[in-house]
């Protein structure tokens, strides 16, 4: 036997299989490509020199782990059926002489082939994409772009020795799967199909059950902190309902159509729905591979487009002037005391003496606790409790004096000893008295309708109490208990934040603050004040971090999103392929008998349309019970903005349901023209 006869006979068997070929090298490719380009952007020297570089970093490192992971899931299944669709081929080798080890050498050579064309296909397009990529992540982090070319040694060695390992592992499988087949069932294979099955109304209903209490999960979760916690557990309650109904619910689904003459008997419908049932428990599977990255594609555009969009309403929610000095305080005493004046006094000097003209600026002192609340309506701040941050009675409490609160508001209330006014965000407090364990018991006189923005409530995004006091010497109950916690429980602050005028510029404004922050530094250490602290931010100074963490992610949603739709483009690609062979038989049996080739048309698109959008139905289904949940979390990075996002939900479904029309147009002309040959 000459010795390119087997490398010729794999290379033909890929030409002469392209239909199958091309769209699985491509895919190869383009999991490497994608690959590529996160490394490449991960190591980038870019990322060490721009600021908030180190979280794009990060973003950019987890989108690399699932790029990773899903490459191997998504080949695994690919190749499967790839192999699988080559079975008769094999099996007539097999029966023209030639044993399992030739067939086996065929095997391993279409996989090098394969294999070297993605590797070299993929590098050489991560590397054509990677610039690209970087100016595109540059454009959404707001960072100077950089129009210099560099390629990563670490990149392509790591996309080498990863993918090269996977594709090892896809030949060693194919083998396997090969070997272990008799060559008369490889000869057959396309015979064999599927028994229908059976409907078993049991999963059917137990994946209606985990969908309907995932989605309860979904819309009752009140508070961020405990949407975060549970996101997960729900995403896994959706994924296994979701397979459960499309598996055994749509068998059950057949089931009852069957029983319904008047609908069965009808040409339209009746080879469709035979056919679904037929082989229903594959087809769920996929159905359910479909929706649930369709899913996935819904949250990740709708979440990270709304916190990237919403960039801006983000920062002026939590920095409602552009810089915040907190100074925390060890005593209630020293919230009136000297270092207080002494602070607001640095501030003004520093600023006047860099011609910084301040446009709006306020100051005010804050004591803050945390607690759980009990059912009572307790706010209980033991150790136990005040430790516990992943409560989900988790409270905040800000005090604020009358004094602060009637000058920032331009009001007059005027409180008793014992009285207080209140104002909630996040969560109601329908009781009459605000009881403290360690701390004062007040009487609610007034429910206030608005208070003053205080950054750093919105920033931890927990349920908060806020609370207008006569004076601060309400709080002096706290005192053994602030000893007790080591100074944990009551914190104290006297907060300064001022905007200065729209006519200074951002570098002006920064130099401004980074001084005045050196200058109370130095103040606290010559007054030796070693129990206060200093903390300072500037909102132009923290919005690159905003937008590095929020771009970046905004950047990966979109990545992965192209990556998942063109997995769900070649799964429902080869599905319409493999089903059109299979039908193509029975269509031909009812031309026979009289069905016209309008009728196969009509009984095409009823298939079709069945089948190909209920998981878009479904995932639209998802995403609306979903939003609720992502909602919650993305109120921990400070958005505030509900319309917004909803809006870019919907949009996000809107444009995803296009780019899924276009590929059922495409896919249901390849079924067509199979099923009328």
């Amino acid at each position: 036997m000459k010795t390119n006869f087997f490398p010729k006979l794999a290379w033909n068997g890929i030409i002469k299989n392209k239909k199958i070929y091309i769209p699985y090298i491509i895919s190869c490719m383009g999991v490497l490509t994608m690959y590529f380009i996160m490394q490449s952007l991960s190591v980038s020297p870019i990322l060490e020199t721009m600021r908030g570089g180190s979280n794009v970093a990060q973003v950019l490192s987890l989108g690399k782990f699932v790029i990773m992971v899903f490459s191997a899931l998504f080949l695994l299944y690919t190749n499967s059926f790839l192999t699988k669709s080559r079975y008769k081929e094999f099996g007539l080798y097999n029966i023209l002489g030639m044993g399992k080890k030739d067939v086996n050498k065929v095997v391993i050579l279409e996989n090098l082939f394969v294999s070297i064309i993605s590797i070299i296909g993929g590098l050489g397009f991560g590397i054509l994409f990677s610039k690209l990529s970087e100016l595109a992540l540059l454009y959404f982090v707001k960072a100077d772009i950089d129009y210099g070319f560099h390629i990563s040694p670490i990149t392509v060695r790591y996309s080498l020795e990863i993918y090269g390992i996977l594709f090892i592992l896809l030949a060693i499988i194919s083998i396997i799967r090969v070997s272990k087949t008799n060559p008369l069932d490889l000869l057959h294979s396309e015979n064999h199909g599927e028994k229908p099955p059976k409907a078993n109304w049991f999963f059917a209903l137990l994946g209606a059950i985990i969908l309907i209490a995932s989605y309860y999960l979904a819309v009752s979760i009140k508070q961020p902190l405990t949407a975060l916690i549970t996101f997960f557990i729900a995403v896994i309650m959706v994924i296994v309902a979701t397979y459960l109904l499309f598996m055994a619910g749509s068998v059950a689904l057949c089931k009852i159509l069957q029983k319904n003459k008047s609908y069965y008997y009808n040409k339209k419908h009746f080879v469709p729905v035979a056919s679904m049932t037929y082989r229903m428990k594959r087809n769920g599977a996929g159905l359910a591979s479909i929706c649930i990255l369709a899913t996935m594609v819904l949250v990740m555009i709708g979440s990270a487009g709304s916190l990237y969009i919403g960039a801006e309403d983000s920062i002026n929610s939590r920095y409602p002037y552009q810089n915040d000095l907190q100074l925390t305080l060890p005593t209630i005493e020293s919230l009136n005391g000297e270092e207080a004046k002494k602070i607001d006094e640095i501030v003004s000097s520093t600023c006047k003496k860099n011609n910084i003209k301040i446009k709006e600026s306020i100051t005010y002192n804050l004591a803050s606790v945390g607690g759980e609340i009990l059912s009572d309506g307790t706010i209980n701040t033991d150790a136990d409790a005040a430790a516990s941050l992943t409560g989900t009675n988790l409270r905040s409490v800000y005090f604020v004096s009358q004094d602060d609160y009637n000058r920032i508001m331009g009001t007059s209330l005027n409180l008793k000893d014992g009285e207080c006014a209140l104002y909630t965000s996040r969560a109601s407090y329908d009781y009459d008295k605000l009881v403290i364990t360690h701390g004062p018991n007040l009487k609610i006189t007034e429910r206030l309708s608005d208070f003053f923005t205080i950054g750093e409530a919105n920033a931890i995004v927990i349920p908060s109490l806020f609370v207008v006091i006569p004076s601060f010497d309400v709080l002096h109950t706290f005192d053994n208990a602030t000893d007790y916690l080591g100074g944990y429980m009551l914190m104290l602050y006297h907060c300064n934040l001022f905007t200065p005028e729209s006519s200074v510029s951002a570098d002006a404004s920064i130099r401004n603050f980074n001084e005045t922050y050196d200058n109370l530094q130095s103040y606290l250490h010559s007054a030796n004040l070693e129990a206060y602290g200093l903390n300072c931010e500037n909102s132009l100074a923290e919005k690159d971090d905003f937008y590095s963490t929020f771009g970046g992610l905004f950047f990966l949603a979109i990545i992965l999103s192209i990556m998942f739709i063109a997995a769900t483009t070649l799964i429902i690609y080869y599905k319409q392929l493999s089903e059109g062979f299979e039908d193509q038989a029975k269509f031909e049996i009812m031309k026979k008998v009289g069905m016209t080739k309008e009728d196969i048309k009509k009984s095409i698109d009823s298939q079709v349309l069945t089948v190909f959008f209920a998981p878009m139905v479904m995932a639209g289904i998802h995403q609306a019970f979903a939003f609720p949940m992502y909602w919650k979390i993305i109120q921990l990075f400070g958005l505030t903005n509900l319309s917004l996002a909803i809006i870019t939900s919907v949009v996000a479904f809107i444009i995803f349901s296009i780019f899924y029309l276009l590929i059922y147009k495409k896919t249901a002309k390849v079924y067509y023209n199979i099923v009328s040959e």
